[in-house]
Formats: C-alpha cells, structure tokens, sequence
C-alpha cells in the first residue's frame, strides 16, 4: 500500500528502511523523502515505526509523552483514558 502519495513511497519500502537501521520519522524522510511534502502521511509513518520498534501507543495529552517503549505482549492493550480522576475512589483496608 502507498502511504506517502506525494512521493510514492509504500508501506513496504518504509518497513524495508526500518529494518535496516532506521529508527525515526526523521531518518525515515531522509531515506525515501517520505513526509517531506505535504505531511499527510506523517501518522502513517509514525504507526509504521511505532509497530516495527516495538512500542505501545498511550493515550497522552501531552505532546511527546505517548509512547512507552517495551514489546507488546500477546495480551490486549487497555487504554487508559486521560480522566481518570474520575473514577470512583476505593476504600483501602
């Protein structure tokens, strides 16, 4: 599947990249000039590298602060939801 239009680039070659080496959007623009137009494919990407470093997407509202890095076991992710000051306080003891 082509993720970058603009540059031709597939899902494919940008996992190709990654496999040999690269590991940032950053890295990954320079390689294949994948991104470096329009940005439309930019979460794309980001998913792409996410999935093939191994990391687990984190609902944050803090720019930066939503990945934890460790692999992804077999079980599924929960998310957590960023009001979870509302959830109901347990009685300890």
């Amino acid at each position: 599947m082509i993720i970058c239009v603009c540059n031709n680039v597939s899902e494919k070659r940008i996992r190709q990249a990654i496999g040999m080496g690269a590991t940032s959007v950053q890295a990954l623009t320079e390689q294949l000039d994948v991104g470096s137009c329009c940005g439309q494919c930019q979460g794309c990407v980001h998913a792409i590298l996410d999935e093939e470093l191994g990391y687990a997407v984190c609902p944050s509202p803090h720019v930066g602060v939503n990945i934890v890095p460790g692999r992804v076991s077999d079980a599924p992710l929960r998310f957590v939801r960023s009001s979870v000051s509302t959830l109901p306080a347990t009685e300890a003891g």
